[in-house]
């Protein structure tokens, strides 16, 4: 089999793979007759890597294998193939995100007798992932020394908007 055959099949397949490929996984792209050694395989990925040393993509080594990507040079251009779509909220989240900015500090009981259904968790966590909110656990033992994890049912978690502080204490 010539190296410009093998060289070819690993191109595509790398291309075709849309994840790293290793040396095992590229040799078994070939019939068991025919099938090149890891020294053929480690020479035609040397080839590619010195082709296209002048071009927009590049073959890279990662820890499941080989991969070929787009150079980081050429990402702020290529990125416009993808746009970005803003994220849509929904009511639930915004009349949740509403309550805590108007009646900080706010229980996640308080926020559930005003709007009348649960609070689903999803929304408390995706408004802290995007740091629009913080949360604070009070513990509710009398003797602060002993309070663990294993009192997390007599606690109550205060949930802020992020640009104030939580100062209203809870008995």
């Amino acid at each position: 089999m010539s190296e410009n055959h093998i060289r070819n099949v690993v191109e595509a397949a790398l291309l075709a793979a849309g994840k790293s490929l290793g040396i095992a996984d590229l040799a078994q792209l070939f019939d068991e007759d025919g099938r090149p050694e890891k020294p053929q395989l480690v020479a035609a990925l040397q080839q590619l890597e010195s082709e296209y040393a002048d071009r927009g993509i590049e073959l890279k080594e990662t820890a499941s294998g080989w991969r070929i990507q787009i150079k980081q040079g050429y990402g702020r251009e290529v990125s416009r193939l993808w746009p970005e779509r803003p994220q849509r909220y929904s009511r639930a989240l915004l009349e949740t995100l509403a309550l805590v900015a108007y009646r900080q500090p706010i229980t996640r009981a308080e926020i559930e007798s005003v709007r009348g259904v649960a609070v689903n968790p999803n929304i408390i966590k995706t408004l802290m992932e995007r740091d629009w909110v913080q949360s604070w656990v009070i513990a509710m033992c009398l003797d602060i020394r002993s309070c663990s994890a294993r009192h997390a049912s007599s606690s109550i978690t205060l949930v802020c908007a992020v640009s104030t502080s939580c100062r209203r204490s809870r008995s």
